[in-house]
């Protein structure tokens, strides 16, 4: 926390028990336990003085103390706060501020903290006071793998930094804190148990977002709310204020009568009264300058704005002048910005001595410890009265000459895109507006700072201030829409990018009959591009920009569908994407959507279309540097691959796509690609233990991450490969805790797994009522469902497997299981048409039935049939299985 001058004055006052329950949390942080303490109080009760208490007292125990504090108009900057954190937290402030010595040392102590994830070092620019230059793995991440990567590095650089020692994050103004900033803390209280944080809010009345934040929701977290002073501490305050021993009643009546508690508006109100000469100061008593016998005559105004506005009044018109033009800057301002912005030249000697005198008049502050001259109001109620003094026109002139010294100063500002956006606006400048804003929301949209992206491209979908062409206008109800999309409000994203459809002359159908026959359309001009590609593919009728995006567009609202389980919509929206991005030429996009369409080709059994898709998307991906495009294609080649038994080719896509996404970090892909490696170990090696092994890091990983998803993912496999080691009691103790995940929304397909794998389990442990129970939930949905995916394939077989069982078993319902089971083999039969892995399964099941129908014959053939399938696709467990039964069935 910085040390301004004429702080030593504004000792605390009152706030007794607030003080104790600090003290209480600082002496359970010296034995190890942190926790989260939030003041929270209006507008000058008294916070920042609470904290630099605290402050005071923590680094008086020996506990290291970062502080940092938001700021009104970068409150749209991501992790704003944390730049002044990392200058204490890297001992920067010696260096002066833009100096090359400050990037170099800054750099030197990174990288000697992250030898084994300097590929990463780049993204600490988000928290930063300078850019660090994007690197190839760098410049791929953006939105939540970006926010994840940096998070992690954040914390393992503060692990390094402060060791197990204790220490406090202090935050003031946090209701100005943006998103990422609070994401960013939550982690922290989550992996450093040695941290108190301690933030200083304005009231969560004002301020709804507060309420529903996760880090003060926590068990340890503590909100301490500070009212007003009560009589007896006015009466000190004015004293200590004023630096004097005794304080007449009527002076001390007055002021408390009038500020009803208030610490802020007491100070202000006397030193009002002492500034107009109300009141004097003999021998150290405080007392009224001349006898008054009505105090209501005295002519003070009854708010503490007006009370600060009678004090600028009395000032000489240069001193207003300056604190006039410093308002236009923000809270603090640095001195230089300051002598930038002055609407007249003015000598150097003669502004700072203009400095001095608003400092010893209490109405602004210096910050001590800064390399450069720097100082602040002494509250922000200060800064806004002294804003608000300023007539409209010379607001604009003063923005507009502050922007522009911003830009001069600043060749790279992109740390400042939120300042200027700010600033511009203020001067009416819609042009230059719009150019920060926008970058400001393509920094929060990159940053995975989605709230904030929301905020700035609604703004700007819906300004009126510059009239946007269509292609602009669609461009930003795109990026509105994947903004939705990063907080999972999927309605909204929705129709964000159906509106920038519109806007592009692309709307999407809106009757049955019309999304009908644009898909027919849609699927003749792709039958053409795939007969004659030369005519057709890289002949863009028009711009190739415009092309990708409305390509980009579609992909989206493909994507919105597949997660929604609108097949339909999948199937729509992915063939204009395709079609578009073909015309545009080689890009990231068509390679991606290539991938995409060869995995919904194979679903459809369309292999040589599927073959297809593989050319155009590998050859796409090697034209491209982009390396999530590379791990896109990678994964949707291994998917394409496993569901038909080429294992050598999957395992090797996978762990392309596995080894990159590793390394941008990218929890979710590297999940979804390690889970194809998961079923090769298992469907082709029969190695269960390296398939448990890497189901149990998926699993780990989505715990570590909330996805609900990846966790049933690695649950699933854990009760599968159980199940195939004869381990049933595990497979149902895995199972137990993935049906907790159901009602998250895992998934269709991860239901039907569980409930069918679960009929198995408990059919195999002898409790065959748990068994019925479970194979009557999956029984409808598998025959109701058709085959999307290759994991599947286990969750179908267990039905069959359990309803075999039931029906063998003795009792009244068997013809009842006899049908069930028809239902249950031709659902399988199905799935085997799509994914051949599952035919050996399939004909073993039909020899098995025909074996208790007493078909010897037809059990022979379809078991032979079984065996030749499993070895032509180097199945060695489906060998054994199938040679099991045989001999089961063989005398």
């Amino acid at each position: 926390m910085a040390d301004p001058q004429g702080a030593e004055r504004r000792t605390l006052v009152g706030r007794t028990a607030e003080t104790a329950l600090l003290e209480r949390h600082l002496e359970r942080l010296l034995q190890g336990e942190g926790g989260v303490v939030c003041l929270m109080g209006e507008a000058g009760i008294g916070k920042s003085l609470l904290l630099r208490q605290a402050q005071l007292e923590a680094e008086g125990r020996g506990a290291t103390v970062l502080y940092g504090e938001a700021d009104a108009i970068e409150q749209r900057t991501p992790y704003y706060p944390w730049r002044s954190l990392f200058v204490t937290l890297l001992r920067l402030a010696a260096a002066p501020e833009g100096s090359e010595l400050r990037y170099e040392q800054a750099l030197r102590i990174i990288h000697e903290a992250t030898e084994d994830s300097r590929h990463l070092v780049p993204l600490l620019s988000e928290v930063l006071p300078f850019e660090i230059p994007d690197n190839e793995w760098t410049r791929q991440m953006t939105g939540q793998i970006r926010a994840d990567n940096l998070h992690a590095l954040v914390i393992r650089l503060m692990k390094r930094f402060m060791g197990d020692a204790p220490f406090v994050l202090m935050l003031d103004d946090a209701h100005w804190i943006d998103s990422s900033t609070w994401a960013l803390l939550f982690a922290v209280s989550q992996q450093l148990p040695q941290a108190l944080l301690l933030v200083a809010s304005r009231p969560d009345g004002e301020h709804q977002h507060l309420r529903d934040l996760p880090l003060l929701k926590l068990p340890s977290a503590t909100v301490i709310r500070l009212g007003e002073l009560s009589p007896d501490e006015t009466f000190e305050l004015i004293a200590n204020r004023l630096g004097v021993s005794r304080l007449s009643e009527a002076v001390g009546s007055f002021i408390s009568e009038k500020a009803e508690g208030h610490p802020f508006f007491i100070e202000e109100l006397a030193y009002a009264l002492r500034d107009s000469g109300f009141i004097e100061i003999e021998n150290g008593e405080c007392r009224f300058a001349r006898q008054t016998d009505d105090l209501r005559e005295l002519d003070f105004p009854t708010t503490i704005q007006g009370i600060i506005r009678s004090r600028i009044d009395r000032l000489p018109a240069d001193e207003q002048l300056v604190l006039k033009v410093a308002s236009v800057i923000g809270r603090a301002f640095p001195y230089y910005a300051l002598h930038g912005t002055m609407p007249m030249p003015t000598e150097h000697d003669r502004l700072e001595g203009h400095l001095d005198r608003l400092t010893e008049a209490s109405l602004t502050l210096r910050e001590e410890g800064e390399t450069e001259p720097s100082y602040l109001f002494k509250h922000v109620i200060t800064q806004q009265v002294s804003y608000n003094m300023l007539v409209h026109s010379q607001r604009k002139q003063l923005h507009r000459a502050l922007a522009v010294w911003y830009e001069k100063r600043h060749a790279d500002a992109s740390s400042l895109y939120g300042v200027l956006a700010y600033h511009w606006s203020r001067a009416e400048q819609p042009d230059k507006t719009v150019y920060y804003l926008e970058k400001v929301g393509l920094q929060a949209l990159r940053t995975g700072a989605y709230k904030e992206a929301v905020h700035v491209f609604s703004e700007l979908v819906n300004g009126q201030a510059v009239p946007a062409s269509a292609e602009t206008s669609a461009r930003w109800h795109r990026l509105l829409g994947e903004a939705y999309m990063g907080i999972g409000d999927m309605a909204q994203a929705s129709e964000r990018i159906g509106q920038a459809l519109t806007l592009h002359g692309r709307s999407a159908a809106s009757t049955s009959k019309q999304f009908k026959r644009d898909v027919a359309a849609q699927v003749v001009r792709q039958l053409v591009h795939r007969t004659l590609p030369s005519r057709f593919i890289e002949k863009p009728a028009g711009s190739r920009e415009l092309l990708l995006e409305q390509a980009l567009c579609h992909w989206r609202l493909a994507e919105i569908a597949f997660f929604s389980n609108m097949a339909a919509d999948n199937l729509y929206h992915s063939l204009h994407a395709i079609n578009l991005a073909e015309r545009a030429g080689p890009s990231a996009e068509l390679a991606q959507i290539s991938g995409n369409m060869c995995v919904t080709a194979g679903i459809m059994s369309l292999h040589p279309l599927a073959k297809a898709y593989i050319k155009q998307a590998t050859q796409a991906a090697e034209r491209t540097d982009d390396l999530s495009a590379k791990a896109w294609v990678s994964m949707d080649l291994s998917l394409y691959y496993i569901g038909i038994g080429q294992w050598f080719l999957s395992k090797r896509y996978s762990e392309q796509s596995m080894g990159i996404y590793e390394k941008m970090g990218d929890r979710r892909y590297w999940e979804a690609s390690s889970y194809l490696m998961v079923k090769a170990l298992a469907y082709h090696d029969a190695d269960f233990g390296k398939s448990s092994a890497l189901a149990e890091a998926i699993y780990s990983s989505g715990r570590a991450s909330g996805n609900a998803q990846a966790q049933s993912w690695g649950l699933l496999a854990l009760a599968e490969n159980a199940l195939y080691e004869g381990r049933a009691e595990d497979a149902i103790r895995h199972l137990t805790e993935a049906e907790a995940l159901i009602p998250v929304n895992i998934g269709r397909t991860e239901e039907i797994r569980l409930y069918n794998l679960s009929a198995l389990a408990y059919i195999k442990t002898g409790r065959a009522e748990q068994a019925k129970h479970y194979a009557g939930l999956g029984l409808p949905l598998t025959t109701a469902s058709k085959p999307t995916t290759y994991y599947a394939f286990d969750g179908y077989a267990a039905l069959v497997e359990a309803l075999l069982a039931l029906w063998n078993s003795p009792g009244e319902d068997r013809a009842y299981y006899r049908s069930s089971l028809g239902e249950a083999m031709k659902s399988l039969e199905g799935f085997a048409k799509v994914f051949p892995i599952a035919l050996p399964r399939f004909h073993a099941f039909a020899g098995i039935v025909a074996g208790c129908e007493g078909d010897f014959g037809k059990a022979r053939k379809s078991w032979s049939r079984s065996l030749r399938l499993a070895r032509k696709l180097v199945m060695p467990y489906e060998i054994g299985w199938t040679e099991a039964e045989i001999r089961r069935f063989t005398p």
